[in-house]
């Protein structure tokens, strides 16, 4: 809520020592711009009570007491003004020290509120964590939660992290279980939460579920799972864990919007080379997990978008022929293709690269696009059809030679086709 932030920015300015006649009129003014816009009395009366908590909490003569306090925090949070709930919470915090640490954590608006709570309370973070997690239900619904996943140790947060999984609702003014969880899975840059959550199933039967929505909705906590999936799948602490997640996640692929697919497929794509980096021939569920991949790629390349099938050649490219166990590039070469790697992880363009590293290994393009040419079909590929040889044609993509030999032919079209 846009007005939310903008008051509490007002009355943070305003809880600042010294902030001066000029911050109280500009709080002023814009309590009085908002509570002009509302018709709800009781909506104005939690707004100007906010303004004087904010205003006087350095008055002992004028202070809001505790109970007042602790009543405001909870209407504003009711009302869905979490972000003035923090900074009254934060400005009455010498009044609300009265009440148990208990009571002030069920009120804590925000994860901001939570700190403060902690820092008031003398414990370690240590001794604050177990105190949090000896009640999972209990702080579920609360900014409590949203701390321990950002600030605890994740590994021992198992309870509240199968609790989010299971969906379970929370108060309007707090971000919902996904929000959390993508959150989280977003900074996750060790892959202990993806662990722990997929560890909850199939205990919490809903576990695997919702962590795949949770990916199809954001690309980054997809790539963090296709980060780590293909390290867990040589793990023996999983079992049916991660084939599970990945046959979920293929299925609800399928079920997506094309622009949505596209990020979901590069996933997988990611998925399967991070399995052959860890092990040209994968075995047990990794081999599994490959062979699961490779049995979708049909339906992959029947999707209707086709900045889609660009991305999933590499799915057809899996289910080639086993190396053969022979060496077919010298030293130098491979050097070259080391260092082609090591540049498409800096931002270079992937088609720059890939050429340079063709040239660098003795290949030649045979042709430029745009080049005109008479048709040969053994030089030549008729991607439109219908091209007879010795036809005047155009190349779209050049092919390539290593010495006398031609490697891939040079993609060619009529002139002025497309």
């Amino acid at each position: 809520m846009l007005a939310d932030r903008k008051l509490a920015a007002a009355l943070k300015t305003l809880a600042k020592p010294g902030a001066g006649a000029a911050a109280e009129q500009r709080a002023r003014d814009l309590l009085e711009k908002i509570k002009a816009q509302i018709i709800d009395t009781d909506f104005k009366e939690i707004l100007e009570a906010s303004f004087h908590a904010v205003m006087f909490f350095h008055d002992p003569a004028k202070r809001v007491s505790a109970a007042e306090s602790l009543s405001l925090v909870k209407r504003l949070t009711k009302r869905g003004l979490p972000a003035v709930a923090e900074v009254v919470f934060a400005a009455c915090f010498e009044s609300l020290k009265a009440f148990d640490t208990d009571l002030l954590l069920s009120a804590a608006p925000t994860l901001r509120s939570v700190e403060t709570v902690l820092k008031a309370s003398g414990m370690s973070k240590h001794a604050f964590e177990n105190r949090l997690l000896a009640n999972p239900i209990g702080i579920y619904d609360t900014a409590a939660t949203d701390w321990l996943l950002k600030k605890g140790d994740i590994r021992k947060t198992a309870s509240v992290v199968s609790l989010l999984l299971t969906r379970k609702e929370r108060q309007m003014h707090l971000p919902a279980w996904d929000e959390v969880l993508r959150t989280a899975l977003k900074a996750d840059k060790h892959g202990k939460l993806f662990a722990l959550a997929l560890l909850q199933y199939p205990e919490n039967p809903r576990a695997i579920e919702s962590l795949v929505d949770v990916g199809l909705k954001n690309a980054n906590v997809l790539k963090v799972f296709a980060d780590y999936l293909p390290v867990f799948l040589t793990e023996k602490r999983f079992s049916a864990q991660p084939l599970a997640f990945l046959r979920l996640l293929i299925e609800k692929a399928f079920a997506t919007h094309e622009s949505q697919r596209r990020y979901v497929t590069a996933a997988i794509v990611r998925i399967a080379t991070g399995i052959l980096l860890i092990d040209d021939r994968p075995a047990g569920s990794a081999g599994e997990a490959l062979g699961i991949i490779q049995a979708a790629t049909r339906r992959f390349r029947s999707t209707t978008d086709e900045v889609a099938l660009k991305d999933t050649w590499i799915l057809e490219c899996l289910a080639q022929e086993e190396p053969d166990g022979q060496v077919h590039i010298t030293p130098k070469g491979a050097r070259h293709i080391a260092i082609a790697l090591q540049k498409s992880t800096q931002g270079f363009c992937a088609y720059d690269i890939v050429t340079l590293t063709a040239r660098n290994l003795g290949m030649v393009p045979a042709g430029k696009k745009g080049d005109k040419v008479a048709y040969d079909p053994l030089r030549h590929e008729d991607i439109a059809g219908g091209i007879l040889p010795g036809e005047t044609v155009e190349i779209t993509e050049p092919g390539w030679f290593l010495k006398d030999e031609l490697v891939i032919r040079a993609k060619v079209i009529r002139p002025g086709a497309f």
